[in-house]
C-alpha cells in the first residue's frame, strides 16, 4: 500500500506527480527518535537519481544541489530535493521506498536525540 501524504513545490517547478499539497514546509527536519536520515550533496549539479515507492516511480531527477531522505517510524518517509532555487518535498507512507543516487556524496545529517546511522551500502 502506498499513501502519498503530501508534496510541496516551492517556486517555479510543476508538480511531479499526483499528490495533495502539504500544509507547510520546514527548513530542516526535526529528527525524531527512531528516525533514520540520509543526506546527499550533488556538487556538479548532475547526479541521476530515481526514487520508487513499492516499485512505482515517485520521481526521477538529475539537477539538484542536495537530497534528504528521512525514514520515520510507522513506514513514513520525508524526501526533500533542493535545486538551489526550489525545494520539492514528499511525505509518503509506504512499505518500500528505494532511491538510486549516482554521483552524489553522502554527508552526515545530524540526528537530534540519537546518533547518526551508518551509511547505506551500495548494491
Amino acid at each position: 500500500m502506498v499513501k502519498v501524504l503530501g508534496m510541496v513545490v516551492i517556486a517555479g517547478f510543476g508538480a511531479l506527480g499526483a499528490a495533495a499539497a502539504a500544509d507547510g514546509q520546514v527548513d530542516a527536519p526535526n529528527v525524531p527518535p527512531g528516525a533514520i536520515p540520509w543526506h546527499y550533496e550533488c556538487k556538479g549539479g548532475d547526479c541521476p537519481t530515481k526514487c520508487t515507492v513499492n516499485g512505482n516511480e515517485l520521481f526521477q531527477t538529475g539537477g539538484y544541489a542536495s537530497l534528504t531522505i528521512l525514514q520515520l517510524p510507522d513506514r513514513r518517509h520525508w524526501i526533500r530535493v533542493q535545486t538551489g532555487q526550489t525545494n520539492i518535498d514528499y511525505v509518503i507512507q509506504a512499505d518500500q521506498v528505494w532511491c538510486t543516487v549516482t554521483g552524489a556524496t553522502l554527508t552526515a545529517l545530524p540526528a537530534r536525540g540519537g546518533e547518526n546511522p551508518p551509511a547505506p551500502r551500495p548494491q
